[in-house]
């Protein structure tokens, strides 16, 4: 069975091209996958007709994606005659993780956050409680 699974993030807006000549729509992006604390893989992913049309009208780069799809191996001879192997990912089905609404509070937050002013300034070092009386 080849079947692919990928949450990820955008590395890039997809943009809607077409094929010469029977002009089918399709899109190619990529995504970024954490693989573990510290690493992480990228992924070509490619989305034909409708879900490629999906793709590039909905999503944005840095926006959080689960792509269902299939592993797909291609290979070339370039023209120095050295033969190239290349893997992506044919994306059947592609989800939203994250809600417009869940979004939107997202970002207010980070607004609120860089608006807010700054602590105030701690006590001095040296501070005498004997001037002032009790």
């Amino acid at each position: 069975m080849n079947a692919v699974h990928l949450l990820g993030r955008l590395v890039e807006a997809p943009e809607l091209k077409h094929t010469f000549g029977e002009s089918k729509a399709f899109c190619r992006f990529r995504i970024a996958v954490a693989r573990g604390k510290d690493k992480t893989d990228f992924f070509s992913i490619v989305a034909w007709e409708k879900t490629a049309e999906f793709a590039a009208q909905y999503f944005q780069k840095g926006e959080r994606i689960i792509v269902h799809g299939s592993i797909r191996n291609a290979d070339y001879v370039d023209k120095n005659g050295v033969k190239h192997y290349a893997s992506e990912i044919s994306a059947d089905k592609l989800e939203f993780v994250e809600t417009k609404a869940s979004k939107e509070a997202a970002n207010s937050s980070r607004e609120n956050i860089s608006e807010t002013p700054p602590p105030p300034e701690p006590p001095p070092a040296s501070f005498d409680y004997q001037e002032y009386p009790n």
